[in-house]
C-alpha cells in the first residue's frame, strides 16, 4: 500500500501518553510537606500559641530526622519519575515541594560542612 495522507495505518497503533498517577505524586510529596509544615510551624507560630497547637509536638526530633531522610529519598524518586514526563498540576506541586526541600537540604549540608571544615578558624 502506498503511504500517503489518506491512508490509515493499523499495524502500529499510536502511542498513547500515560498520565502520571496523582496518588503516587501526592504520596511522594507527603514527607516533604510534613517536614516543611513542621519547620515553618516551629518558626512562624508565636510562642504564646505553641502550647495550644499540638501538631508541633507530634514529631519528636528523631522521628523528624527520619521523615527528613524519607523526604530526600522521595524527592530523588520524584525527580527520576517526573523529570521528563508531561507535568499536570499535581506533578508541578510535587516537584516544587521536593525541589525546594532538596535545595534547603543542600543549603543546610553546605553550612554544616562549612562550619565543621572551613569555618573553624572563625571561632578563635
Amino acid at each position: 500500500m502506498p503511504d500517503n495522507a489518506l491512508t490509515i495505518e493499523y499495524r502500529h497503533p499510536t502511542a498513547q501518553s500515560k498520565e502520571p498517577n496523582p496518588a503516587v505524586a501526592m504520596i511522594l510529596c507527603l514527607p516533604g510537606m510534613i517536614c516543611w509544615c513542621s519547620l515553618l510551624g516551629s518558626f512562624l507560630v508565636p510562642s504564646g500559641m505553641r502550647p495550644q497547637l499540638s501538631f508541633l509536638d507530634i514529631f519528636p526530633p528523631g522521628t523528624l530526622l527520619i521523615c527528613w531522610a524519607t523526604a530526600i529519598l522521595a524527592a530523588l524518586v520524584s525527580l527520576g519519575l517526573y523529570a521528563r514526563a508531561r507535568k499536570p498540576w499535581y506533578v508541578c506541586i510535587n516537584l516544587a515541594v521536593n525541589i525546594a526541600g532538596l535545595l534547603f537540604t543542600g543549603g543546610v549540608a553546605a553550612l554544616v560542612a562549612y562550619f565543621m571544615v572551613g569555618g573553624a578558624h572563625f571561632r578563635d
